[in-house]
């Protein structure tokens, strides 16, 4: 029934790959995806150094001595530290793949600020999109478990009560 004319003036041909582009952002929000694309990188970045950093600590964790200097290590018996080198371990492997997300977003930004290609901007909106829905799960099992901890407390005190 109602039919919509794309003006010629907001499509253009891109003549290296022959695709169609269509300028759906202004020039600011153009500026603002390049100046966030920087940043974007550097925590990706910093993330994946911080995992590797858990990673370390944890063989450093699994390889102390027991008889170590440290008060606090040399009370932890074998299977205490390994336990808490496997928690190391897993909070680096959950962080792992936002961070790679993060990184990919950023070099997708930077081809589309380059290209004004809206397909790598769908991309990296794509890349985005699993990031956030990754970040959500991920809080969704974290307040769960925190939901779980409250009860747990919560009947651990009123048990406590009770036996008193």
């Amino acid at each position: 029934m109602f039919k919509t004319k794309k003006k010629m003036e907001d499509i253009s041909e891109n003549k290296n790959t022959n695709q169609i582009t269509v300028e759906v952002l202004s020039q600011n929000s153009i500026f603002y995806l390049r100046n966030t694309a920087p940043w974007v990188k550097f925590v990706g970045i910093a993330g994946l150094l911080m995992c590797i950093m858990l990673i370390a600590f944890a063989v450093i964790i699994i390889n102390a001595p027991i008889e170590t200097t440290n008060v606090y290590l040399a009370k932890l018996n074998s299977g205490m530290k390994n336990f808490i080198a496997i928690i190391y371990i897993f909070i680096a492997i959950m962080l792992l793949f936002p961070c790679i997300y993060l990184f990919i977003y950023s070099n997708r930004l930077k081809k589309f600020v380059k290209t004004n290609n809206t397909l790598s901007l769908e991309k990296a909106f794509a890349i985005q999109r699993k990031f956030w829905k990754y970040i959500g799960v991920l809080t969704i099992i974290i307040l769960s478990f925190m939901g779980i901890a409250i009860v747990g407390l919560f009947a651990g005190t009123i048990a406590g009560l009770l036996v008193k």
